[in-house]
């Protein structure tokens, strides 16, 4: 799956929850139980953002999502920017 791809599943899916329940300024990463199985079919399906074995609990993901958080929304913004240009 190309990095983009994961990027923009990784955030679509993630995208209403976080807006929905994060207080005014404050962004919310979803619990690792709610993401563990799409993390488990990412990395069976050997996406390469999603490294095997890295992400097994809350802290490692907690780690994993905050890291790439800045990375994933320009990646976002960019993609959306482009397609406004077209």
């Amino acid at each position: 799956m190309p990095r983009m791809v994961l990027q923009v599943v990784l955030v679509l899916g993630l995208v209403e929850p976080i807006f929905s329940l994060a207080p005014p300024g404050r962004v919310r990463y979803p619990p690792f139980d709610e993401v563990k199985d799409l993390i488990d079919e990412m990395v069976s399906a050997g996406a390469p953002d999603v490294p095997a074995g890295e992400i097994n609990d809350a802290a490692s993901w907690n780690r994993w999502i905050q890291a790439r958080d800045p990375e994933i929304w320009a990646g976002l913004i960019g993609g959306l920017r482009t397609r406004s240009a077209t």
